[in-house]
């Protein structure tokens, strides 16, 4: 995710070595995603690490404001009618993701709701 003013906003896709030197903003856990950190070529030790987030809005934000550019997944930012634009990465990337959520803790109607519906859809796909 970055400015469309930004030089690497012409091209189609991205490649890591496009990002070694360039200012990124990252998810507090890209340390849990060893399959970005490959795909980078390079310990995060190495490269210019400008901000961290965990909201992706907040991300989107400092992006907009030229801090860098964010690693995200597609489509969670509505880019349009924003100065900001997706590119993906050369090479597809699939990662895991989680749905973590307090086993003993009440949980309201509507996440009850979404529970019930996310294991009715994970039962119909496994």
């Amino acid at each position: 995710l970055m400015r469309k003013d930004s030089p690497l906003a012409e091209k189609k896709a991205v490649s890591a070595r496009d990002l070694w030197d360039k200012p990124l903003i990252v998810s507090r856990q890209i340390s849990n995603h060893t399959s970005i950190l490959d795909w980078l070529g390079k310990p995060l030790s190495e490269l210019s690490v400008a901000a961290t987030y965990n909201l992706i809005t907040n991300a989107a934000i400092m992006a907009t404001e030229g801090m860098g550019y964010v690693l995200s997944i597609d489509k969670l930012v509505n880019t349009e009618g924003s100065d900001l634009v997706f590119l993906p990465i050369e090479e597809e990337r699939t990662l895991g993701m989680a749905l973590v959520w307090k086993k003993y803790q009440r949980q309201s109607r509507v996440a009850e709701k979404f529970l019930q519906a996310f294991r009715q859809y994970i039962s119909g796909i496994l």
